[in-house]
């Protein structure tokens, strides 16, 4: 009904520019930060361990989430500092801003593709219709696609796989289908990717 517009930014982009304007807090982008796994225990955790920004050149990464952070943090019995929280504060202020935050409206039929190791997004609040068949609906696909990035090895506990061009399933929850495990590898060996 109003609202919701597509935010996306380059967080390499952010990160440059945080190292520029705070040099003390550039250190802590590669610092491991808890990131929760949403509600799944992943080898007998609730969380995993993570820095922001990691790798080199052709695998350089990013991401950020403050809630997935501070439940993190939660499940992990700790707390962030006040330099973590300035960080990542910091990272979202430059992230909104007109300098870096591009905002679109996605239409009915509109498929938008990002690079999540490479752009940030959100979206803008919004009001819903009251009729059920008028709702916004919106659908998100996480997409492995050959020629992927090679991605940080400390982004394993996420992504599962981290070479490049694989099948990248994310962490795997204890009871797995194994039709689904089929039908990715099957998938994958079509596309030429390993899984």
């Amino acid at each position: 009904k109003a609202g919701g517009r597509s935010l996306i930014a380059n967080s390499l982009a952010i990160c440059e520019q945080l190292m520029a304007e705070q040099p003390a807090l550039a250190p802590l982008l590669r610092q491991a930060f808890p990131f929760s796994y949403g509600g799944y225990q992943v080898n007998g955790r609730p969380f995993y361990l993570s820095p922001l920004l990691d790798g080199e050149d052709d695998n350089l990464a990013f991401r950020m989430n403050r809630k997935n952070i501070v439940n993190g943090a939660i499940q992990a019995d700790v707390e962030l500092t006040l330099a973590q929280a300035d960080l990542i504060q910091c990272l979202e202020s430059y992230a909104a801003s007109d300098r870096y935050c591009y905002q679109m409206a996605l239409e009915e039929g509109d498929v938008q593709i990002l690079n999540n190791f490479r752009v940030i997004h959100s979206r803008s609040a919004f009001e819903d219709f009251d009729a059920p068949d008028e709702r916004r609906h919106l659908i998100r696909l996480w997409l492995s696609v050959p020629g992927s990035q090679r991605l940080p090895a400390s982004w394993a506990a996420s992504y599962g796989r981290v070479d490049a061009c694989s099948a990248r399933g994310g962490y795997r929850v204890p009871v797995e289908d194994r039709r689904y495990v089929g039908y990715v590898d099957q998938q994958a060996a079509c596309l030429g990717m390993s899984a």
